[in-house]
């Protein structure tokens, strides 16, 4: 799946919401903010790993033989796209 704000922000709540969940009561006696982020860091990470697609060019590439075949290993540049 392409990335989508709509799902990444589900994935973020799901997120906060399994982080805060977790807490012993009272939970405002035991929220880290710092923690809380590094989970929200976590979920975006994690949907950015699996939803993540990407085209890459490749303009220029060396060490590969010509012909018809599996060629390789090389090495090329390129960019994203």
């Amino acid at each position: 799946m392409p990335l989508s704000g709509d799902s990444l922000g589900l994935a973020m709540i799901a997120a906060m919401d399994a982080y805060v969940g977790g807490l012993a009561e009272p939970k405002n006696d035991n929220y880290d903010r710092t923690q809380a982020f590094k989970e929200l860091g976590k979920a975006i990470v994690n949907y950015i790993v699996a939803n993540a697609q990407v085209t890459v060019n490749v303009t220029s590439v060396s060490l590969v033989q010509p012909g018809v075949g599996v060629s390789g290993p090389g090495t090329g540049t390129g960019t994203i796209i």
